[in-house]
């Protein structure tokens, strides 16, 4: 979004693929040494920091820990404010009249301690952050993916096509969830492809986008040199 020229997003998509892909691999290779050397650990989320304890000198492990609860807390932070500012915006002002914008303050404020006392009260039993991150990143993922991939490289994608594959997208993943097929198989992968699968066909059998939006993806095309691979 902070791009100026638009000819910076192929240069902007390698920097930014390449360091999700050191960080990803990056806390994969930690979870497979750290099985490999405890094979059995009770809470499968602290390998992190019993890892560190294991490698390096024991005077080093809360510099680890800071640096854990500094990125847990940068993203924490950022998560409340969204979720409590979408409840005050999207649901509570629709259902009653808000006077002012200091009564939406209280709201988000109240939904933010919801919201941080809900979450406390799941992490307590501990083994469970990362089955939620991984249920709610694939919802996302099955959703928002397929649309935000299509709607940069198609031109044909329309509203019908978009809204149907989301709601494909979710239907598959909290069936496939709570069927127990993911213990075979992580339900974002039958979740993106169901979603795209969808988009694609419902918007062909639609009449695909109109004339306007095509004007505007081949002009954004253009923009990037790339009208003749469309």
């Amino acid at each position: 979004m902070a791009i100026k020229d638009p000819k910076e997003v192929k240069d902007s998509t390698l920097i930014a693929v390449f360091w999700v892909a050191i960080s990803t691999y990056g806390a994969v290779l930690v979870g497979i040494i750290g099985r490999a050397i405890f094979l059995e650990i009770g809470d499968p989320e602290q390998i992190f920091l019993a890892l560190t304890g294991e490698v390096f000198p024991a005077y080093t492990i809360g510099l680890f820990a800071a640096s854990v609860m500094a990125a847990i807390l940068s993203s924490v932070s950022a998560y409340f404010l969204v979720a409590a500012a979408s409840y005050a915006s999207n649901i509570y002002k629709r259902f009653k009249k808000v006077k002012n914008d200091d009564a939406l303050v209280k709201i988000e404020r109240f939904a933010i301690v919801v919201i941080a006392l809900a979450a406390f009260l799941m992490s307590i039993s501990g083994g469970i952050v990362f089955k939620v991150a991984l249920y709610a990143w694939g919802g996302l993922a099955a959703c928002f993916g397929p649309l935000v991939i299509l709607s940069l490289y198609w031109k044909n994608l329309n509203r019908k096509g978009a809204i149907w594959g989301m709601v494909v997208g979710m239907v598959t993943i909290i069936g496939w969830y709570n069927l127990g097929l993911s213990n075979y198989l992580y339900e974002l992968l039958p979740g993106f492809a169901f979603s795209m699968i969808t988009m694609i066909l419902i918007s062909l059998a639609t009449g695909g986008a109109d004339a306007n939006v095509k004007n505007e993806f081949l002009a954004y095309k253009k923009a990037l040199g790339e009208a003749n691979h469309v």
